[in-house]
């Protein structure tokens, strides 16, 4: 390796060595590669056990699923009870849980018609137009303007129309709940039931 000289307080030369940073670095001492070995293993192993937990996991929550959301449920119905008491004394409630949302953009035309139905039939209020402008960074100030005067600018703007899941959840709840028909084919509709269990604490 070269030295570099330099010149000390009192004018005499001193040696600096130059370390070579692309040399090749030593090789593990054989208790430090031992050490790594056991790492290694243990680490394996570590993935082994989270793998098969991963598949208990998976096999547990779909045999509560089906035990809660549909063989408790369906026997309920044949009890004729939404809700009742087990010997052992657990609370049994069947809940109905109904969630709804718009088509996908992918779907325009029953997107549209779910829009104008709800439009049609007094819910328009939950409708939201909302306006997007490409606009380069540092832009903020011009996306306050009105969509008319960013089209008078030559800008490129996105109008459309869009409800939100929970909104439309409710709204949807609501209706059912007073009788009212909503139109499953344009909507996306999930109308799932589901036990609850509470254990009364002895």
């Amino acid at each position: 390796m070269p030295d570099l000289s330099v010149v000390g307080d009192e004018g005499t030369a001193s040696s600096v060595v130059e370390f070579d940073y692309a040399a090749e670095p030593a090789p593990l001492a054989e208790a430090a590669m031992t050490e790594l070995e056991a790492l290694v293993c243990k680490a394996e192993e570590a993935t082994r056990k989270r793998l098969a937990l991963e598949k208990d996991l998976s096999r547990a929550v779909a045999l509560e699923r089906q035990l809660l959301d549909r063989e408790i449920p369906e026997l309920m119905d044949r009890l004729h009870q939404r809700s009742c008491e087990t010997t052992s004394g657990v609370e049994v409630r069947v809940q109905r849980e109904l969630r709804a949302s718009l088509p996908g953009r992918d779907r325009e035309g029953e997107r549209a018609a779910a829009l104008q139905w709800l439009d049609d039939n007094g819910h328009g209020g939950v409708v939201k137009l909302h306006v997007v402008v490409a606009l380069p960074q540092g832009e903020k100030a011009r996306a306050d303007l009105l969509a008319a005067e960013l089209r008078d600018r030559d800008l490129d703007v996105e109008a459309r129309q869009d409800v939100h899941a929970a909104t439309l959840s409710a709204l949807v709840r609501e209706l059912v709940a007073d009788g009212k028909s909503v139109p499953p084919k344009i909507f996306n509709l999930f109308d799932q039931r589901s036990a609850k269990l509470k254990r009364k604490v002895q």
